[in-house]
């Protein structure tokens, strides 16, 4: 693991660090940013789901390419797209200016995101897998908490999204350099109807759904969060970002421990199926908090799921798909994962501007508890799905 961490993983972990400490201060202060330019809340779901929306479109066209190319190279590439709409936001605040700006953000995150993951699969190890991707979620995890407390207390101490934009910019430029230091990988060659060989297997199906429900869940935390923090409970920027830096930490720590679980026990659904109840019932109970003092145990009990979730399904991918078509194939989980982002966004911002936001937790908490339950009655076939496509998986360690 040391030998690993020294010969590249540190290159991973830093890029997800910076590329999710960006990501997360842009996502969480939009909203509130959009909202002080007088867009309606329908206005503004359109707007955040603009963002992810891009992913529909390219996901599976660079999931492909960073199969048959250089993953390296497109992470560059979208780097350099999400710079562009930084430069943009910090002095265009019209709607359809604002729009364009996020399709092609959106677009250069979504390139940097899909080429990372493939890359970062494609140099997956095979021994002690859950500890490794552990760490490499919890360099993500650290980001979303860093990145919103770091913007929090900029626009308190500046009170312009502008200079957010510019730290952003800056961030960019790091992340630029690191991406130089990533470990690239030869493609291989390969008939491209291999991919629908790879898709219509039962357990992707599986696979596929709690991608997308995860996804609805996303989508409703983004577009009302920060304004239900802002709006409902009464929180000052800095205190939002307090939120996210302690989630953030909590979150990455259960990745780890989650990580170490997998390794020992192998039963993943279980997991998945436990992370799923948990994150559901806290998501409903985030409706109902008051003040900072009981938002904060509320969401690390809810990320606390998540982050059983979120590693489960990431496990999957490496367990389920082979390295060579990772890439392609991991395009298109993570466009399934935006429907569910977009749809999720659409739905919160009607729920919001009709019944307030604290409901868009209450209709994304349910989904995740039904999930729970129909996976716990599926767990036996779907741990015997994952056996059959890495037999090496269901071996005691």
């Amino acid at each position: 693991m040391i030998s690993k961490f020294k010969n590249g993983t540190l290159n991973f972990v830093s890029y997800n660090f910076i590329y999710f400490s960006i990501l997360w201060m842009i996502l969480v202060y939009l909203p509130i940013y959009l909202k002080q330019l007088h867009i309606p809340d329908e206005g503004i779901g359109l707007l955040i789901s603009i963002f992810s929306v891009t992913t529909l479109l390219i996901a599976v066209p660079f999931g492909y390419l960073s199969d048959k190319f250089s993953p390296k190279r497109l992470v560059q590439f979208g780097i350099f797209l999400f710079l562009i709409a930084m430069v943009g936001l910090c002095f265009i605040r019209s709607f359809f200016g604002i729009s364009l700006l996020l399709l092609i953000g959106g677009s250069g995150s979504a390139i940097s995101l899909i080429s990372i993951y493939s890359l970062y699969y494609k140099n997956l190890g095979i021994q002690n897998r859950g500890k490794q991707f552990g760490m490499f979620l919890l360099s993500a995890h650290f980001g979303y908490s860093f990145g919103p407390l770091a913007g929090g207390y900029i626009l308190s101490h500046f009170n312009k999204m502008s200079y957010l934009f510019i730290f952003a910019i800056f961030l960019l430029m790091a992340l630029f350099a690191i991406s130089a230091k990533l470990k690239d990988v030869d493609p291989i060659r390969f008939a491209i109807r291999e991919y629908k060989d790879d898709l219509l297997r039962k357990e992707v199906l599986y696979l596929i759904l709690i991608v997308l429900v995860m996804g609805i869940h996303f989508g409703a935390e983004r577009t009302s969060f920060s304004l239900f923090l802002r709006e409902n409970v009464g929180l000052a920027n800095y205190q939002i970002g307090q939120i996210f830096f302690y989630v953030g930490i909590w979150i990455g720590i259960i990745a780890l421990i989650s990580g170490h679980i997998f390794d020992r026990k192998r039963n993943i659904i279980t997991l998945l199926s436990i992370g799923l109840l948990l994150s559901g019932t806290f998501q409903v109970l985030t409706s109902m908090v008051s003040s900072f003092k009981s938002v904060l145990p509320v969401r690390l009990l809810h990320t606390a799921g998540d982050s059983f979730v979120i590693l489960s399904y990431g496990l999957m991918v490496s367990l389920i798909f082979t390295r060579p078509r990772v890439g392609g194939n991991y395009g298109f989980i993570r466009m399934v994962m935006t429907c569910g982002i977009f749809f999720g966004a659409i739905i919160s911002g009607f729920l919001a501007r009709q019944f307030g936001y604290g409901n868009p937790f209450i209709f994304s908490g349910i989904l995740l508890m039904a999930l729970s339950l129909f996976l716990w009655q599926k767990r036996g076939l779907i741990n015997q799905l994952l056996m059959g496509s890495d037999p090496a998986w269901g071996q005691t360690p």
